[in-house]
């Protein structure tokens, strides 16, 4: 079992029963443009510099977690995502057929 397609059970690292992507869109209420989370530092991809390029293009991006931070990371990470328009999903690692659950993580709707 691996993410792999190719896998002979291609197994997802989410749950589709925790993501209801069917509910209404909520206004954005956050300035900046996109937010992301990183929280490990040191991994072996294109990320850091995605997003240094993105904020040097002159893109708003609101950062939390533990590297490359502009915000507190104390935050409900599906909760601070409800209200932006973008929602910047990088992983540690580059693996085929991988879909983050951060991606998922965005559709879930707000509560009120």
């Amino acid at each position: 079992m691996t993410t792999s397609l190719s896998s002979d059970v291609p197994v997802g690292y989410f749950s589709w029963s925790e993501y209801d992507i069917m509910a209404p869109v909520q206004d954005k209420t956050e300035r900046a443009l996109a937010a992301a989370f990183i929280s490990k530092c040191g991994a072996h991809n294109f990320r850091l510099q995605a997003l240094e390029g993105l904020e040097k293009s002159g893109i708003t991006i609101n950062s939390y977690g533990g590297c490359h931070y502009n915000r507190d990371g104390q935050v409900d990470k599906v909760e601070a995502l409800k209200h932006y328009r973008f929602s910047l999903a990088f992983e540690n690692s580059n693996e085929e057929d991988y879909v983050t659950e951060k991606f998922f993580q965005t559709f879930k709707p707000s509560s009120g």
